[in-house]
C-alpha cells in the first residue's frame, strides 16, 4: 500500500463514529508510554555510567600522585646509596694506606729484633740496653694502636656494606612498587579511553518524494529523490567537547550512492570511503540529536538500503531503509 493511499484510509478511519479507528488508537497509545519508560531507563543508564566513569578517573588521579611521591622516595634513596658508595671508596682508600703503614712498622721491628739479637753482645750498659727496650715498646705500642684501628676501620666498612645491600633491597622493592603501580595506571586510562567513547543511534530514517519545494514522505523507488535521516549522539561528561563532523553514507547493496558535486572520499585507517553527505554538528557532551535531509539520484532501483554513520572517521551505528 502507498503512502497516499495509507493516508487516505487513515483520514475515513478518523471519521466521527468510527469505530475501527478508535479501537486502533488505544494500543499506540500504550506503546507511546511504553516508549517514554525505554528513554527514562536509557537516560538513567547513561547518568550511572558516567558517575562510573567519573569515579574511575579520580581513582587515576589519586594513583599518579602516589605514583610521584614514591618516584621522590626512589631519588632520595639513590642519592643515599651514592653517598655511601662513595664513602666506602673513601674507607677502602684510608684502610689500604694504614694497612701499608703497618707493613712497614713490622718490617722496622723486625730489623730492630734482628739488631738486637745481632747486638746483644755489644750491650754493656744497662742505659744502652734500656734505651733499645725503650725503642722497641715504643713500636710495638705504635704497632698495636695502628692493629685496634685497622679492626675498628674493618667493622665500620662491614657495617657500611649491610647499610648498602639494605638500601640496594630496599630501592628494588621501590621499583617494583613503582613499575606494579605504573600497570595499574595505564589500566585506569585504558578505562577512561572506552568511557569516552561516543555512542548512539539512527531514530528514524523517512524517505521523501519533493517536488516544487514540498516534501511528502514516500516509499516507492520511483518517486523518492531526498531522504531525511535523524539520529541522536547519547550524553557522555567525559568525551571531549568540540565540532564533528559526521558522515552519512547510503549503499545499495556495496556500492555508495554519492551525489554530484561532493567530495566523496575521506580518510578511513588509511584507506578512503565514498559518502552520501557531510554534517557538522557541536557536540558539548550532552544528548545531541541532528535531522539532515539531503538529495538522492533520481530513479532509485527497489529495494533494501543501508545507511551507515561515520563520526571522527569511525563507525558510530548503522540501520537501513526499503524503497519498493
Amino acid at each position: 500500500m502507498s503512502t497516499e493511499e495509507y493516508n487516505e484510509n487513515e483520514e475515513l478511519q478518523k471519521e466521527p463514529g468510527n469505530s475501527a479507528y478508535e479501537e486502533e488508537e488505544k494500543p499506540r497509545k500504550g506503546s507511546r508510554v511504553v516508549l517514554i519508560v525505554a528513554v527514562l531507563v536509557l537516560v538513567g543508564l547513561n547518568v550511572f555510567l558516567g558517575i562510573n566513569i567519573y569515579n574511575q578517573t579520580e581513582e587515576l588521579k589519586a594513583k599518579e600522585k602516589e605514583i610521584a611521591m614514591l618516584d621522590s622516595q626512589r631519588t632520595v634513596l639513590l642519592a643515599r646509596v651514592d653517598s655511601l658508595t662513595t664513602s666506602l671508596t673513601s674507607l677502602n682508600s684510608d684502610l689500604a694506606k694504614k694497612d701499608s703503614g703497618i707493613t712497614q712498622l713490622i718490617q722496622e721491628l723486625d730489623v730492630l729484633k734482628k739488631e738486637l739479637s745481632d747486638k746483644k753482645s755489644e750491650v754493656n750498659t744497662l742505659l744502652g740496653y734500656r734505651q733499645k727496650y725503650q725503642d722497641y715498646l715504643k713500636y710495638k705500642s705504635l704497632a698495636e694502636e695502628k692493629e685496634a684501628q685497622v679492626d675498628s676501620l674493618k667493622a665500620q666498612l662491614a657495617a657500611e656494606r649491610r647499610r648498602a645491600d639494605e638500601a640496594k633491597v630496599a630501592n628494588d622493592t621501590l621499583t617494583q612498587r613503582l613499575n606494579e603501580l605504573k600497570d595499574q595506571a595505564a589500566k585506569l586510562n585504558n578505562k577512561v579511553s572506552l568511557g569516552a567513547k561516543l555512542t548512539g543511534k539512527i531514530t528514524e530514517i523517512v524517505s521523501l518524494s519533493e517536488k516544487k519545494g514540498k516534501a511528502k514522505p514516500t516509499d516507492k523507488a520511483s518517486q523518492v529523490n531526498k531522504v531525511s535521516i535523524k539520529y541522536m549522539i547519547a550524553a557522555n561528561p567525559i568525551a571531549p567537547k568540540e565540532n564533528k563532523t559526521v558522515y552519512i553514507v547510503v549503499k545499495s547493496g556495496s556500492k555508495t550512492i554519492t551525489q554530484e558535486g561532493f567530495q566523496v572520499t575521506f580518510s578511513k585507517a588509511k584507506n578512503t570511503l565514498d559518502y552520501t553527505h557531510k554534517d557538522e554538528l557541536k557536540y558539548a557532551g550532552q544528548e545531541t540529536t541532528s535531522t539532515p535531509s539531503f538529495n538522492l539520484p533520481p530513479d532509485l532501483a527497489a529495494g533494501k538500503y543501508s545507511v551507515e554513520i561515520y563520526i571522527d572517521e569511525v563507525l558510530f551505528t548503522t540501520s537501513d531503509f526499503t524503497l519498493r
